[in-house]
Order: C-alpha cells, then sequence, then structure tokens
C-alpha cells in the first residue's frame, strides 16, 4: 500500500483519543464555518474516505483550507500514505462521516462564532493576566539585555534558565577575553537560532 508514516507509531491512549476527536471537531466546526460554500465539497470528500479511496490535499490552493483539512484528517486517525501523502482510512477506522455528523447537522449561526477562531493547532489564547506577566518578565529581560538578545518572544523564562543563559554568556565573554589577551583581535561571539517546531500542518 506505499507504507504509511504512523506504522511504527504506538496505539493512542485514551485521553488521546478524546482529545483528537476534540480537535477533528473544531477542524470540521472551522471548515464549515470560514468557508461555508465548500459544505457539500468537505461531505464528499469525507464520504470518498469512508469509501476506502486515499485523498490528497496537497492541491488544495487555500492554505488554511488546507492546514485545516490536514489537522481534520490526522486526528480523525487516517493513515497518510508515504509515497504519495494522500490520507486514507485505516481498516476498522471509524466513518468521517459519522463522527462528524453532529457538526454538519450545527446551523450557520451556531458555526457563526467559529468563524473567527484561531487555528486548533494553535495555543490559545493567554489570559490578560498571564499577558500582563509575560510583559513584565520580557522588560525585566531586556532591561539585563538591551541589545534584545536573550528574550525569548511569547515565552517566561524560569529562574534556571535565566541563570543558565547569562552562565553561557559570561563564558563567551570569558573566552573573547582570553582571546584579545592571545593576541586574537576578540573573538567574535556566536548566538544560536531558535529553532522553530514542526508545522504542524504537515505530516511526518
Amino acid at each position: 500500500d506505499g507504507g504509511d508514516d504512523d506504522d511504527d507509531e504506538p496505539p493512542p491512549t485514551q485521553r488521546e483519543i478524546l482529545a483528537m476527536g476534540r480537535a477533528a471537531a473544531e477542524s470540521c466546526r472551522q471548515l464549515l464555518a470560514k468557508f461555508p460554500d465548500a459544505r457539500a465539497d468537505l461531505r464528499a470528500l469525507l464520504r470518498t474516505v469512508d469509501a476506502g479511496e486515499a485523498v490528497a490535499i496537497d492541491g488544495v490552493p487555500d492554505e488554511r483550507m488546507r492546514g485545516l483539512l490536514s489537522h481534520l484528517f490526522q486526528n480523525l486517525r487516517l493513515r497518510r500514505i508515504a509515497k504519495t501523502g494522500a490520507y486514507v482510512l485505516p481498516k476498522g477506522g471509524a466513518k468521517t462521516t459519522t463522527s462528524m455528523a453532529p457538526i454538519f447537522d450545527m446551523t450557520s449561526e451556531q458555526l457563526e462564532p467559529h468563524a473567527r477562531a484561531r487555528s486548533p493547532w494553535r495555543e490559545p489564547e493567554p489570559e490578560p493576566e498571564k499577558v500582563d506577566a509575560d510583559a513584565k518578565a520580557a522588560d525585566a529581560v531586556a532591561a539585563d539585555d538591551p541589545g534584545g538578545t536573550t528574550i525569548l518572544e511569547g515565552k517566561v523564562m524560569t529562574g534556571e534558565e535565566a541563570d543558565a543563559l547569562l552562565g553561557s554568556e559570561e563564558e563567551d565573554d570569558s573566552d573573547d577575553e582570553k582571546g584579545a589577551a592571545a593576541g586574537g583581535g576578540g573573538g567574535t561571539r556566536r548566538k544560536g537560532e531558535l529553532a522553530r517546531g514542526p508545522d504542524p500542518t504537515r505530516s511526518a
């Protein structure tokens, strides 16, 4: 069958299955809310999957729709064929049209709030108190480092992380001083780049 990306993955736990069900439902709600004209096409796509046919979404032109479809299919626990990138219903898998039937029964008024919702794979909006705490923490770090090289956007560092970061910079400074003393003209400090996480819209 061309091989599947998740052949070697352990089966999900009951908690993970419930979380995936909620994520699939939210993806479907957002698809219907943000692309109301595509309701019939989405239903037909799910019926195609339930019929055992492989469905590829690489050709979907709208990036938001493609991302939501990918998130929907992953959380419906469809298998992704490695060679083609298409999704297929695994043997014994639950019918997607049955799983998403309650979502398709929702009215446009019920779906309307989801038209403005954040993408389901993104973290929820932080509470106002959390935003204030983040801002204060960022200001505190910026005061110690005017160049802004130690600020991690969207993340509050713990005391241990801050000590570790400052400790690494002190080591760099020490190395530079040693280089200058040896006539090396003052070494160039290297800053590591923050690695971004995998694109949640892409499967492994």
